[in-house]
Protein backbone atom coordinates (compact mmCIF):
# COMPACT_ATOMS: atom_id res chain seq x y z
CA UNK A 1 0.00 0.00 0.00
CA UNK A 2 2.85 2.17 0.91
CA UNK A 3 4.54 1.69 -2.28
CA UNK A 4 1.55 2.45 -4.16
CA UNK A 5 0.56 5.99 -2.47
CA UNK A 6 4.35 6.44 -3.19
CA UNK A 7 4.61 5.56 -7.11
CA UNK A 8 1.38 8.20 -7.50
CA UNK A 9 2.65 11.05 -5.14
CA UNK A 10 6.12 10.72 -7.89
CA UNK A 11 4.16 10.68 -10.88
CA UNK A 12 2.15 13.58 -9.37
CA UNK A 13 5.16 15.19 -8.80
CA UNK A 14 6.85 14.34 -12.41
CA UNK A 15 3.62 15.35 -13.85
CA UNK A 16 3.84 18.83 -12.24
CA UNK A 17 7.78 19.68 -12.79
CA UNK A 18 6.97 18.50 -16.46
CA UNK A 19 4.12 21.48 -16.50
CA UNK A 20 6.12 24.10 -15.07
CA UNK A 21 9.48 23.65 -17.04
CA UNK A 22 9.02 26.00 -19.94
CA UNK A 23 11.40 26.30 -22.97
CA UNK A 24 11.59 29.37 -25.48
CA UNK A 25 9.87 27.81 -28.30
CA UNK A 26 6.73 27.36 -25.84
CA UNK A 27 6.82 30.45 -24.94
CA UNK A 28 7.29 32.04 -28.20
CA UNK A 29 4.81 29.84 -29.91
CA UNK A 30 2.15 30.22 -27.22
CA UNK A 31 2.74 34.14 -27.08
CA UNK A 32 2.67 35.00 -30.35
CA UNK A 33 -0.95 32.56 -30.30
CA UNK A 34 -2.17 34.75 -27.79
CA UNK A 35 -1.41 37.86 -29.67
CA UNK A 36 -2.62 36.73 -32.39
CA UNK A 37 -5.89 36.15 -30.51
CA UNK A 38 -5.86 39.30 -28.44
CA UNK A 39 -5.21 36.95 -25.18
CA UNK A 40 -3.66 39.94 -23.35
CA UNK A 41 -4.14 37.90 -19.55
CA UNK A 42 -2.75 34.76 -20.99
CA UNK A 43 0.34 36.78 -22.49
CA UNK A 44 1.15 38.79 -19.21
CA UNK A 45 0.79 35.33 -17.29
CA UNK A 46 2.81 33.06 -19.48
CA UNK A 47 5.61 36.04 -20.04
CA UNK A 48 5.82 37.17 -16.81
CA UNK A 49 6.89 33.30 -15.99
CA UNK A 50 9.09 32.71 -18.55
CA UNK A 51 11.21 35.78 -17.49
CA UNK A 52 11.44 33.71 -14.07
CA UNK A 53 13.09 31.10 -16.47
CA UNK A 54 15.25 32.96 -17.58
CA UNK A 55 13.42 33.16 -21.11
CA UNK A 56 13.85 37.06 -21.81
CA UNK A 57 13.96 38.14 -25.59
CA UNK A 58 12.73 41.04 -27.82
CA UNK A 59 9.66 39.25 -29.12
CA UNK A 60 8.16 38.17 -25.54
CA UNK A 61 9.21 42.11 -24.20
CA UNK A 62 7.21 43.48 -26.99
CA UNK A 63 4.33 41.10 -26.83
CA UNK A 64 3.79 41.75 -22.63
CA UNK A 65 4.42 45.66 -23.19
CA UNK A 66 1.77 45.57 -26.00
CA UNK A 67 -0.56 43.65 -24.18
CA UNK A 68 -0.21 46.07 -20.98
CA UNK A 69 -0.93 48.54 -22.85
CA UNK A 70 -3.95 47.43 -24.60
CA UNK A 71 -5.18 46.62 -20.77
CA UNK A 72 -4.54 50.28 -20.06
CA UNK A 73 -1.45 49.62 -17.85
CA UNK A 74 0.81 52.28 -19.54
CA UNK A 75 3.42 52.64 -17.32
CA UNK A 76 3.44 48.73 -16.16
CA UNK A 77 3.68 48.24 -20.31
CA UNK A 78 6.71 50.89 -20.45
CA UNK A 79 9.30 49.06 -18.57
CA UNK A 80 8.61 45.80 -21.41
CA UNK A 81 9.19 48.34 -23.96
CA UNK A 82 12.33 49.85 -22.49
CA UNK A 83 13.65 46.33 -22.25
CA UNK A 84 12.64 45.58 -25.53
CA UNK A 85 14.64 48.85 -26.30
CA UNK A 86 18.04 47.10 -25.35
CA UNK A 87 17.71 43.83 -27.81
CA UNK A 88 16.66 45.81 -30.86
CA UNK A 89 17.40 49.55 -30.74
CA UNK A 90 16.59 50.24 -34.26
CA UNK A 91 13.03 49.19 -33.94
CA UNK A 92 10.65 52.40 -34.50
CA UNK A 93 7.46 50.81 -33.10
CA UNK A 94 8.91 51.36 -29.49
CA UNK A 95 8.51 55.07 -30.21
CA UNK A 96 4.76 55.07 -31.31
CA UNK A 97 3.87 53.04 -28.16
CA UNK A 98 5.97 55.25 -25.77
CA UNK A 99 4.74 58.23 -26.99
CA UNK A 100 1.37 56.93 -26.47
CA UNK A 101 1.85 56.05 -23.27
CA UNK A 102 3.17 59.43 -22.14
CA UNK A 103 0.35 61.31 -24.23
CA UNK A 104 -2.18 58.49 -22.00
CA UNK A 105 -0.93 59.71 -18.53
CA UNK A 106 -0.74 63.37 -18.75
CA UNK A 107 3.48 63.72 -19.36
CA UNK A 108 2.84 65.76 -22.38
CA UNK A 109 7.04 67.04 -22.38
CA UNK A 110 7.79 63.46 -22.70
CA UNK A 111 5.63 62.35 -25.23
CA UNK A 112 7.23 65.30 -27.55
CA UNK A 113 10.18 63.25 -26.79
CA UNK A 114 9.29 60.93 -28.99
CA UNK A 115 6.73 62.41 -31.27
CA UNK A 116 9.73 63.71 -32.53
CA UNK A 117 11.11 59.89 -33.03
CA UNK A 118 8.15 59.50 -34.74
CA UNK A 119 8.12 58.28 -38.49
CA UNK A 120 5.92 60.18 -41.04
CA UNK A 121 3.81 56.90 -41.72
CA UNK A 122 3.35 57.29 -37.81
CA UNK A 123 2.67 60.76 -38.02
CA UNK A 124 -0.14 60.63 -40.41
CA UNK A 125 -1.63 57.49 -38.30
CA UNK A 126 -1.57 59.81 -35.29
CA UNK A 127 -2.86 62.64 -37.23
CA UNK A 128 0.00 64.56 -36.33
CA UNK A 129 1.02 67.46 -38.56
CA UNK A 130 4.92 67.54 -39.06
CA UNK A 131 5.15 71.55 -38.32
CA UNK A 132 4.34 72.43 -35.27
CA UNK A 133 1.99 75.14 -34.58
CA UNK A 134 3.29 77.90 -32.63
CA UNK A 135 0.61 77.55 -29.90
CA UNK A 136 0.47 73.72 -28.68
CA UNK A 137 -1.57 74.39 -25.76
CA UNK A 138 -4.35 76.26 -24.80
CA UNK A 139 -6.40 76.51 -21.54
CA UNK A 140 -9.53 79.33 -20.27
CA UNK A 141 -10.80 79.20 -16.84
CA UNK A 142 -13.37 81.30 -14.64
CA UNK A 143 -13.92 81.56 -11.20
CA UNK A 144 -17.30 82.75 -9.44
CA UNK A 145 -17.15 83.60 -5.82
CA UNK A 146 -19.69 84.22 -3.63
CA UNK A 147 -19.89 85.18 0.29
CA UNK A 148 -23.56 83.95 1.54
CA UNK A 149 -22.54 85.86 4.91
CA UNK A 150 -22.07 89.27 3.23
CA UNK A 151 -24.73 91.26 4.77
CA UNK A 152 -24.94 89.94 8.65
CA UNK A 153 -21.19 90.31 8.49
CA UNK A 154 -22.42 94.29 7.60
CA UNK A 155 -23.74 94.31 11.14
CA UNK A 156 -21.01 95.84 13.54
CA UNK A 157 -21.57 97.88 16.76
CA UNK A 158 -19.10 99.69 19.32
CA UNK A 159 -18.52 96.17 20.85
CA UNK A 160 -16.87 94.88 17.45
CA UNK A 161 -15.56 97.56 15.30
CA UNK A 162 -13.40 100.11 17.95
CA UNK A 163 -11.69 103.25 17.03
CA UNK A 164 -9.12 103.10 14.92
CA UNK A 165 -10.21 100.17 13.22
CA UNK A 166 -11.69 99.14 9.92
CA UNK A 167 -13.48 95.95 8.87
CA UNK A 168 -12.90 94.72 5.39
CA UNK A 169 -15.60 92.19 3.71
CA UNK A 170 -15.17 90.53 -0.46
CA UNK A 171 -18.71 90.30 -1.23
CA UNK A 172 -18.56 88.77 -4.46
CA UNK A 173 -15.29 88.54 -7.42
CA UNK A 174 -14.91 86.51 -10.96
CA UNK A 175 -11.63 85.54 -11.77
CA UNK A 176 -10.88 84.61 -15.70
CA UNK A 177 -7.37 83.56 -16.88
CA UNK A 178 -6.10 82.41 -20.53
CA UNK A 179 -3.33 80.42 -20.70
CA UNK A 180 -1.03 79.69 -24.17
CA UNK A 181 1.54 77.02 -24.20
CA UNK A 182 4.37 77.68 -26.91
CA UNK A 183 7.30 74.88 -27.87
CA UNK A 184 10.74 76.86 -28.68
CA UNK A 185 12.61 73.86 -29.41
CA UNK A 186 13.18 70.36 -28.66
CA UNK A 187 13.38 70.68 -25.20
CA UNK A 188 12.37 74.15 -24.05
CA UNK A 189 8.95 75.54 -23.46
CA UNK A 190 7.53 78.54 -22.59
CA UNK A 191 3.92 79.51 -20.35
CA UNK A 192 1.80 82.33 -19.80
CA UNK A 193 -1.34 83.30 -18.63
CA UNK A 194 -3.26 86.78 -18.41
CA UNK A 195 -5.62 86.79 -15.44
CA UNK A 196 -8.15 89.40 -14.60
CA UNK A 197 -10.58 89.35 -11.56
CA UNK A 198 -13.00 91.92 -10.53
CA UNK A 199 -14.06 92.56 -6.89
CA UNK A 200 -16.55 93.88 -5.09
CA UNK A 201 -16.75 94.11 -0.91
CA UNK A 202 -17.09 96.95 1.74
CA UNK A 203 -14.84 98.82 3.93
CA UNK A 204 -16.45 99.56 7.56
CA UNK A 205 -14.26 101.88 9.15
CA UNK A 206 -14.56 104.07 12.88
CA UNK A 207 -11.78 106.70 12.51
CA UNK A 208 -9.79 107.68 16.01
CA UNK A 209 -11.27 111.14 16.54
CA UNK A 210 -15.03 110.83 17.58
CA UNK A 211 -17.39 111.91 16.74
CA UNK A 212 -17.65 111.25 13.39
CA UNK A 213 -19.75 114.22 11.13
CA UNK A 214 -23.28 113.50 10.28
CA UNK A 215 -25.00 111.76 8.67
CA UNK A 216 -22.28 109.00 9.07
CA UNK A 217 -23.78 107.88 12.40
CA UNK A 218 -20.46 106.62 14.03
CA UNK A 219 -18.37 104.47 11.63
CA UNK A 220 -17.57 105.30 7.60
CA UNK A 221 -18.99 102.69 5.17
CA UNK A 222 -17.25 102.78 1.87
CA UNK A 223 -18.13 100.45 -1.21
CA UNK A 224 -14.74 98.67 -2.50
CA UNK A 225 -14.01 97.80 -6.10
CA UNK A 226 -11.09 96.01 -6.99
CA UNK A 227 -9.77 95.19 -10.37
CA UNK A 228 -6.76 93.04 -10.83
CA UNK A 229 -4.65 92.34 -13.40
CA UNK A 230 -2.35 88.98 -13.60
CA UNK A 231 0.76 88.08 -16.17
CA UNK A 232 2.39 84.81 -15.49
CA UNK A 233 5.08 83.28 -17.60
CA UNK A 234 7.02 80.15 -16.87
CA UNK A 235 10.13 78.62 -18.86
CA UNK A 236 10.27 74.42 -18.86
CA UNK A 237 13.25 72.74 -19.68
CA UNK A 238 13.17 69.33 -20.44
CA UNK A 239 16.38 67.28 -18.62
CA UNK A 240 15.27 63.50 -18.90
CA UNK A 241 12.83 62.23 -20.20
CA UNK A 242 10.46 62.09 -17.13
CA UNK A 243 12.60 65.18 -15.66
CA UNK A 244 11.30 68.86 -16.04
CA UNK A 245 12.76 72.37 -14.59
CA UNK A 246 11.18 75.41 -14.36
CA UNK A 247 11.12 79.29 -13.58
CA UNK A 248 8.87 82.12 -14.16
CA UNK A 249 7.43 84.83 -13.14
CA UNK A 250 4.03 85.61 -11.27
CA UNK A 251 3.02 89.96 -12.05
CA UNK A 252 0.05 91.15 -9.91
CA UNK A 253 -0.99 94.36 -10.63
CA UNK A 254 -4.47 95.57 -8.17
CA UNK A 255 -6.32 98.81 -8.85
CA UNK A 256 -8.92 99.47 -5.73
CA UNK A 257 -11.70 102.40 -5.84
CA UNK A 258 -13.02 103.67 -2.82
CA UNK A 259 -16.54 105.23 -2.70
CA UNK A 260 -18.26 106.82 0.45
CA UNK A 261 -21.49 108.76 0.33
CA UNK A 262 -24.39 109.30 -2.13
CA UNK A 263 -24.80 111.71 -4.80
CA UNK A 264 -23.71 114.82 -4.91
CA UNK A 265 -21.39 114.42 -1.64
CA UNK A 266 -19.82 111.01 -3.16
CA UNK A 267 -16.46 111.01 -2.53
CA UNK A 268 -14.13 108.32 -4.20
CA UNK A 269 -10.19 107.75 -4.09
CA UNK A 270 -8.27 104.88 -5.66
CA UNK A 271 -5.18 103.30 -4.94
CA UNK A 272 -2.21 100.72 -6.46
CA UNK A 273 -0.45 97.75 -5.92
CA UNK A 274 2.31 96.13 -7.46
CA UNK A 275 3.29 92.22 -6.07
CA UNK A 276 5.64 89.63 -7.96
CA UNK A 277 6.47 86.25 -7.47
CA UNK A 278 9.39 84.44 -8.77
CA UNK A 279 9.85 80.46 -8.33
CA UNK A 280 11.86 77.44 -9.22
CA UNK A 281 10.22 74.17 -10.24
CA UNK A 282 11.01 70.56 -10.32
CA UNK A 283 9.55 67.18 -11.49
CA UNK A 284 10.78 63.26 -11.98
CA UNK A 285 9.10 60.57 -13.11
CA UNK A 286 10.04 56.86 -12.11
CA UNK A 287 7.71 53.55 -12.37
CA UNK A 288 4.15 55.07 -11.43
CA UNK A 289 4.91 57.79 -8.89
CA UNK A 290 6.17 61.72 -9.54
CA UNK A 291 7.98 63.77 -7.43
CA UNK A 292 7.73 67.48 -7.34
CA UNK A 293 9.60 70.50 -5.48
CA UNK A 294 8.81 73.90 -5.48
CA UNK A 295 10.36 77.25 -4.11
CA UNK A 296 9.16 80.58 -4.83
CA UNK A 297 9.83 84.40 -3.34
CA UNK A 298 6.84 86.68 -3.06
CA UNK A 299 5.70 90.03 -1.71
CA UNK A 300 1.98 89.60 -1.68
CA UNK A 301 -0.26 92.07 -0.16
CA UNK A 302 3.21 94.04 0.53
CA UNK A 303 4.51 91.24 3.21
CA UNK A 304 7.85 88.97 2.31
CA UNK A 305 6.86 85.75 1.87
CA UNK A 306 9.28 82.28 0.78
CA UNK A 307 7.20 79.62 0.00
CA UNK A 308 8.86 75.65 -0.15
CA UNK A 309 6.89 72.56 -1.43
CA UNK A 310 7.47 68.83 -1.91
CA UNK A 311 4.14 66.71 -3.59
CA UNK A 312 4.01 63.05 -4.81
CA UNK A 313 2.18 61.65 -7.23
CA UNK A 314 0.29 57.86 -7.88
CA UNK A 315 -0.54 56.21 -10.53
CA UNK A 316 -1.60 52.87 -8.76
CA UNK A 317 -2.30 50.95 -12.49
CA UNK A 318 0.29 52.91 -14.54
CA UNK A 319 -2.60 55.06 -16.19
CA UNK A 320 -4.86 57.75 -15.39
CA UNK A 321 -8.12 55.91 -14.56
CA UNK A 322 -7.24 56.06 -11.02
CA UNK A 323 -4.72 58.76 -9.64
CA UNK A 324 -3.73 60.38 -5.91
CA UNK A 325 -1.95 63.34 -5.11
CA UNK A 326 -0.06 64.50 -1.79
CA UNK A 327 1.61 68.36 -1.52
CA UNK A 328 3.62 69.59 1.73
CA UNK A 329 3.77 73.53 1.78
CA UNK A 330 5.38 75.94 4.02
CA UNK A 331 5.23 79.48 3.70
CA UNK A 332 7.37 81.63 5.70
CA UNK A 333 6.55 85.59 5.68
CA UNK A 334 8.28 88.18 7.27
CA UNK A 335 10.86 85.81 8.55
CA UNK A 336 8.60 85.13 11.43
CA UNK A 337 5.07 83.96 10.50
CA UNK A 338 5.41 80.33 9.51
CA UNK A 339 2.28 78.43 7.73
CA UNK A 340 1.73 75.08 6.71
CA UNK A 341 -0.76 74.01 4.29
CA UNK A 342 -1.37 70.25 3.15
CA UNK A 343 -2.96 69.37 0.30
CA UNK A 344 -4.59 66.26 -1.09
CA UNK A 345 -6.50 64.97 -4.01
CA UNK A 346 -7.66 61.36 -5.79
CA UNK A 347 -9.25 60.95 -9.00
CA UNK A 348 -11.09 58.46 -10.84
CA UNK A 349 -12.88 57.27 -14.11
CA UNK A 350 -16.18 56.56 -13.51
CA UNK A 351 -17.69 56.10 -17.11
CA UNK A 352 -16.28 56.49 -20.23
CA UNK A 353 -14.51 59.70 -20.99
CA UNK A 354 -15.66 61.26 -17.52
CA UNK A 355 -13.62 61.54 -14.21
CA UNK A 356 -14.56 62.40 -10.53
CA UNK A 357 -11.58 64.12 -8.31
CA UNK A 358 -12.12 65.35 -4.63
CA UNK A 359 -9.57 67.18 -3.43
CA UNK A 360 -8.65 68.75 0.34
CA UNK A 361 -6.59 71.32 1.53
CA UNK A 362 -5.97 72.22 5.10
CA UNK A 363 -3.68 74.95 6.94
CA UNK A 364 -3.52 78.70 6.69
CA UNK A 365 -4.13 79.75 3.35
CA UNK A 366 -2.73 83.55 2.91
CA UNK A 367 -0.42 84.54 0.63
CA UNK A 368 0.17 81.55 -0.76
CA UNK A 369 0.70 80.01 -4.25
CA UNK A 370 -0.17 77.05 -5.75
CA UNK A 371 -0.29 75.14 -9.26
CA UNK A 372 3.71 76.17 -10.08
CA UNK A 373 2.75 79.82 -9.24
CA UNK A 374 0.10 79.76 -11.36
CA UNK A 375 -3.02 80.22 -8.81
CA UNK A 376 -2.24 82.87 -6.35
CA UNK A 377 -4.21 83.37 -2.51
CA UNK A 378 -3.81 87.02 -1.51
CA UNK A 379 -7.02 86.85 0.27
CA UNK A 380 -7.83 89.39 2.84
CA UNK A 381 -9.24 86.35 5.14
CA UNK A 382 -7.19 82.99 5.99
CA UNK A 383 -8.53 80.05 3.77
CA UNK A 384 -8.71 77.10 6.97
CA UNK A 385 -10.04 74.78 4.39
CA UNK A 386 -10.84 74.37 0.95
CA UNK A 387 -12.99 71.36 0.40
CA UNK A 388 -13.18 70.87 -3.71
CA UNK A 389 -15.13 68.29 -6.55
CA UNK A 390 -14.42 68.10 -9.95
CA UNK A 391 -16.00 66.67 -13.04
CA UNK A 392 -13.80 66.12 -16.02
CA UNK A 393 -14.91 65.48 -19.18
CA UNK A 394 -12.51 64.80 -21.78
CA UNK A 395 -12.97 64.15 -25.92
CA UNK A 396 -9.66 62.20 -26.77
CA UNK A 397 -10.28 62.36 -30.81
CA UNK A 398 -10.26 66.67 -30.47
CA UNK A 399 -7.72 66.30 -27.00
CA UNK A 400 -10.24 68.64 -25.60
CA UNK A 401 -10.66 68.52 -21.65
CA UNK A 402 -13.76 70.37 -19.83
CA UNK A 403 -14.16 70.78 -16.45
CA UNK A 404 -16.95 71.83 -13.56
CA UNK A 405 -15.48 72.66 -9.88
CA UNK A 406 -17.35 73.29 -7.41
CA UNK A 407 -15.15 74.75 -4.11
CA UNK A 408 -16.54 75.67 -0.51
CA UNK A 409 -14.08 77.12 2.05
CA UNK A 410 -13.86 77.61 5.96
CA UNK A 411 -12.84 81.08 6.24
CA UNK A 412 -11.51 82.85 9.02
CA UNK A 413 -11.77 86.67 9.23
CA UNK A 414 -8.09 87.68 10.49
CA UNK A 415 -8.35 90.52 7.76
CA UNK A 416 -11.51 91.89 8.63
CA UNK A 417 -10.28 94.40 11.32
CA UNK A 418 -7.23 96.53 10.81
CA UNK A 419 -5.43 99.47 11.85
CA UNK A 420 -7.36 102.62 10.62
CA UNK A 421 -4.34 104.52 11.05
CA UNK A 422 -0.89 103.50 11.81
CA UNK A 423 -0.10 106.35 14.00
CA UNK A 424 -3.14 107.10 15.40
CA UNK A 425 -2.79 107.67 19.06
CA UNK A 426 -5.81 105.18 20.37
CA UNK A 427 -5.20 101.93 21.48
CA UNK A 428 -6.17 99.25 18.75
CA UNK A 429 -8.13 96.45 19.91
CA UNK A 430 -8.62 92.55 18.01
CA UNK A 431 -12.00 91.44 18.31
CA UNK A 432 -12.13 87.54 18.23
CA UNK A 433 -12.22 86.75 14.48
CA UNK A 434 -15.27 85.29 12.96
CA UNK A 435 -15.37 81.77 11.15
CA UNK A 436 -17.37 81.66 7.86
CA UNK A 437 -17.78 79.54 4.46
CA UNK A 438 -17.61 80.63 1.32
CA UNK A 439 -18.49 79.09 -2.34
CA UNK A 440 -16.58 78.75 -5.69
CA UNK A 441 -18.20 78.01 -8.92
CA UNK A 442 -15.54 76.82 -11.70
CA UNK A 443 -15.48 76.32 -15.35
CA UNK A 444 -12.83 75.64 -17.46
CA UNK A 445 -11.06 74.20 -20.83
CA UNK A 446 -7.72 72.45 -21.52
CA UNK A 447 -6.91 71.77 -25.17
CA UNK A 448 -3.33 70.16 -26.37
CA UNK A 449 -2.76 70.24 -29.90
Amino acid sequence: MFRIVLIILLSFVLRTSAQDSIDYAFVNNKTYEYYLQGNWDEIIKLGKKAIKNDIDYYYLRMRLGIALYEKGNYLWAKKHFDKARSFNSGDTTINYYLYSIYRNTGNYKTALFYEKKLSDSQLDYLQIPKNKPFVSGFAAEMNIFSNPSFNSQLEVSPETLFPNSKKTITNNFTNTYIYLNHLMGKRLSYSHAITFLSLSGQVLSMPPIMPTPPPLEGYLSDEQKVKQTQYYGKFSLQLAKRSNFGFGIHSIGSSTESFRGRGARMESSNTRERNFVKFLSFTQGFSIFQINGFLAKSNLNLEHQTQFGAGLTILPFGNLNQYLFGEFSSVTENDSIQRQIIRIKAGSKIYRNLWLEGSLTIGEIMNYLESDGLLVYNNTSTILSKTEITLYLYRPKNKIQYYLRYSLNKNRGDGFYEKFEEDAPIEFQTPEPEIFNTNTFTGGIKWQF
